[in-house]
C-alpha cells in the first residue's frame, strides 16, 4: 500500500509502518494512529480508506513542515561565508 509515496508494508503494524516516514518516530506514529481512530493492532493491510485519507491529512503538513524547515537550514548554509584556510 502506497500512502504519500511511501510503500507501507501490508502485514505490520500500522504504528510500525508510519515509521517508513521521515521524522515519524514510535511516539508520533502511535499519536497518529490515535487521532486516525485505527486500532493499536491494526495491520496496513486491513485499513478502510477512511483510515488512509485521515492519516494522508494529518501526515501531509507535519511533512510538508520539515521539508520548510530544510530548506530554511540549507539556505541558511549556503550564505554563511566560508572560512579562509591558510596554505
Amino acid at each position: 500500500m502506497v500512502l504519500l509515496g511511501k510503500n507501507l508494508n501490508p502485514w505490520k503494524r500500522v504504528w510500525w509502518a508510519l515509521r517508513a516516514f521521515e521524522g515519524v518516530g514510535l511516539t508520533t506514529a502511535k499519536k497518529l494512529s490515535d487521532k486516525a481512530l485505527i486500532h493499536p493492532l491494526a495491520k496496513v493491510k486491513d485499513l478502510k480508506d477512511g483510515h488512509l485519507v485521515k492519516l494522508k491529512a494529518l501526515l501531509q503538513p507535519m511533512l510538508e513542515a520539515q521539508r520548510q524547515q530544510r530548506l530554511i537550514q540549507l539556505k541558511a548554509a549556503k550564505s554563511m561565508p566560508k572560512p579562509i584556510l591558510p596554505t
